[in-house]
């Protein structure tokens, strides 16, 4: 399959030099065999030390960078709410938790330590003296519970806490995992399928499938449930606005009215559709019912509701523009006993090709909504600040609204799919908008940003070399990333004891070439004051030509190679035991190597610009089988023992073509499944030429490889 355009430049990425841009081309080819660009993938990132890993990739438009909040993103992608282990065209792992840093790089992803379930809420939090990410894992696999579980994630990403729902009534509803750090105590929206009486209903029908709503509080010091309210109880089915065709029809179906009796229970009315509950510190809760167009604050003793914003049956008067509908998201901003300021989504549409009900507005909008009660005068409400969509479209389903510690606002817009969402400033200008890169591979529910968030991972960095050449044309490319570690600025790279070069971190994943020939190879990692962080584990070299390095290459490379070594780096002769360098944390320094992959580049950016996340992609797509096993405990990963596989740090078992080692550097070109033993040849002429001229008229300087490649 020949590589569109924007594959080629993303596998170039690494290589700023426009002089070796087609060596690099012929060099990645040969490096890792057939070319990996294929159609349906040029949206997800792909990492020569994570295979596994395969994170979508954000189209971002900055129209004022300067004015954007710090932080990280907190995102959960998903394609199916009930996606399963067994479809495999999610592999690799493309769904689950994922952190990205401002620029849209990837940070972290737990996809595959987590099975790719569909995971929701996912962001930091203080609990017990520590910060935690929370989330709610859905459709959980694990047998305690087939109905979700809340997961407390520390800053390693092991689970310090969870919680199940029970299964014998109650299942979890997608929409809310609240934290109240008041009462410690977490909210978590529920669903129970029910019968219920058609005769209450004015119907002829004795029993009708419905979806009773409702919602839970757990205190997290006992797991005790301290609160529970149905709608069922409180809400009277008169209050819907939900036409009950809603969940019987197909999405490539005209609309029909069906009776009350093709209601079943796999697949219920739903009228009251709960998707957000806060509590305020009366011990009150607020509580979105889309179904009804109502946000309702609901009494924290008996249950009862103490007032209606919205809907039919409104006990304030809605001032100005503020009819609303299909609401969520809804947050109180304060309280006090005579005026409450909320926030919330407002949809203005339910699911276009479902609902019934005509949209009330022409665009979604996200609202910062007064509610006045004055003793003795009629209660109303009024709009404080609105954020409009950028692009004027409507959110038919999802959504929310975060209020940033500077003073912004993060609207998740979580068009479906595509992942859309917008920073705004407190009066609505637009300071940026981000998609996912393609427009139908995945969703998101709710999108967060907070600088609360700092990633210190148990597994060591992750790390693959690969040698080319021989002798004076020889060249070594390392590829080093670290998931989930947020401190690390820079890599240094050893070679046995030798230290053979370091470069900045750029990116989830650094890659750095050096003209050094190894067996083996690792690599450390430092913070911004040179602190040693940890250190990946001693890999083979694997040589993609059939050449293996003996001990002489080792011990004397500059008996190889006509490249000097600039004066400031370290001696690569080979160091006496007494005098080997500590790999942990004292290795020689070299000269500082100006980074130029994070603010710096931002003082240039235009006022308006448009960025679309790349990285350098591997010339191929290992072959790859993925093994789970489900486990009763969710604070480990699914683990399977399997000849010749390689386990992942996060516990992920896949499976390689080839696994290569000293012993078969040899049979790896053959291995590698190349078309054509003629191609190579004119390839390797092409290279050897390109080599030479490039030995000849760059490399004569004291620093050789490290400056076309730095």
């Amino acid at each position: 399959m020949v590589c569109s355009e924007r594959e080629s430049a993303g596998m170039l990425s690494g290589f700023v030099t426009m002089r070796v841009s087609v060596f690099a081309v012929f060099l990645q080819t040969l490096l890792l065999g057939t070319a990996y660009c294929f159609d349906d993938a040029y949206d997800l990132f792909k990492f020569v030390s994570r295979p596994d890993l395969m994170s979508p990739k954000w189209n971002i438009t900055y129209h004022h960078r300067d004015q954007i909040a710090p932080g990280y993103w907190f995102t959960t992608p998903f394609k199916f709410l009930n996606h399963g282990l067994d479809d495999v065209k999610w592999v690799p792992c493309q769904m689950g938790p994922m952190i990205y840093d401002n620029d849209g790089e990837l940070v972290w992803s737990g996809a595959c330590k987590y099975n790719q379930r569909i995971m929701y809420d996912l962001y930091p939090i203080e609990l017990g003296g520590q910060t935690v990410l929370k989330a709610m894992v859905m459709h959980s696999e694990f047998p305690v519970s087939d109905c979700g579980a809340g997961v407390f994630i520390d800053q390693s990403y092991e689970v310090v806490h969870n919680f199940f729902v029970d299964k014998e009534n109650n299942h979890v509803n997608i929409h809310e995992f609240n934290y109240i750090a008041s009462r410690n105590t977490t909210l978590v929206t529920t669903r129970r399928p029910r019968q219920w009486s058609g005769h209450a209903l004015g119907l002829n029908e004795d029993l009708v499938w419905i979806d009773s709503n409702g919602f839970r509080a757990y205190d997290l010091t006992t797991g005790n449930i301290t609160f529970q309210w149905h709608a069922e109880y409180h809400v009277s089915l008169e209050e819907s606005t939900l036409d009950p065709a809603y969940f019987l029809l197909d999405h490539d179906q005209p609309k029909v009215r069906v009776p009350f009796t093709n209601f079943t229970q796999g697949r219920p009315w739903d009228p009251w559709h709960i998707n957000s509950v806060d509590q305020n510190s009366d011990g009150n809760y607020l509580v979105s019912l889309r179904h009804l167009d109502t946000i309702m604050l609901i009494a924290g003793d008996d249950g009862r509701v103490l007032w209606r914003l919205g809907g039919k049956h409104s006990d304030y008067i809605l001032e100005g523009d503020l009819k609303f509908s299909r609401q969520h998201h809804a947050r109180y901003v304060s309280h006090s006993r005579e005026r409450d300021v909320i926030s919330f989504h407002d949809n203005g549409s339910g699911e276009q090709d479902r609902d019934f009900q005509k949209p009330t507005r022409d665009y979604s909008r996200g609202l910062v909504v007064e509610l006045l009660r004055p003793v003795g005068q009629p209660q109303r409400a009024r709009i404080l600040k609105e954020y409009k969509r950028p692009d004027r479209g409507i959110t038919d389903k999802r959504g929310s609204l975060q209020r940033l510690q500077n003073g912004n606002v993060l609207m998740s817009w979580t068009e479906y799919p595509a992942g859309y969402f917008s920073e705004h400033t407190d009066d609505d200008e637009v300071l940026m908008e981000a998609r996912f890169l393609h427009p139908n591979r995945l969703g998101t529910y709710r999108v967060y940003k907070s600088t609360n968030w700092v990633g210190a991972p148990k597994q060591p960095p992750d790390i693959k070399a690969i040698g080319y050449g021989i002798g004076i044309n020889s060249m070594t490319a390392i590829y080093v990333s670290w998931n989930g570690a947020t401190e690390h600025k820079t890599w240094k790279f050893f070679s046995a004891d030798k230290f053979i070069g370091q470069t900045n971190r750029t990116g989830f994943e650094t890659v750095f070439v050096t003209d050094h020939r190894a067996t083996t190879v690792r690599a450390a990692a430092y913070d911004a004051t040179r602190n040693f962080l940890g250190r990946s584990n001693d890999v083979f070299v694997e040589y993609v030509n059939g050449w293996v390095p003996t001990p002489v290459d080792v011990l004397h490379p500059e008996s190889l190679s006509p490249v000097g070594l600039d004066h400031d780096t370290p001696d690569l002769t080979p160091l006496s035991p007494d005098s080997a360098i500590p790999i942990d944390d004292s290795a020689p320094d070299s000269p500082t190597i100006p980074d130029t992959s994070t603010q710096d580049d931002k003082k240039d950016v235009p006022a308006t610009s448009t960025h679309t996340t790349e990285h350098l992609t591997p010339a191929t797509k290992p072959t790859v089988a993925l093994t789970s096993v489900t486990s009763t405990d969710i604070s480990h990963p699914a683990e399977m023992a399997t000849s010749n596989s390689i386990e992942t740090n996060d516990g992920y078992t896949y499976i390689p073509s080839t696994v290569a080692t000293p012993e078969t550097n040899s049979l790896y070109l053959g291995l590698l499944g190349i078309p054509s033993v003629i191609g190579y040849f004119f390839i390797l002429r092409i290279i050897y030429r390109q080599v030479r001229g490039l030995l000849s008229s760059r490399i004569s300087s004291s620093r050789g490889y490290a400056k076309l490649f730095s």
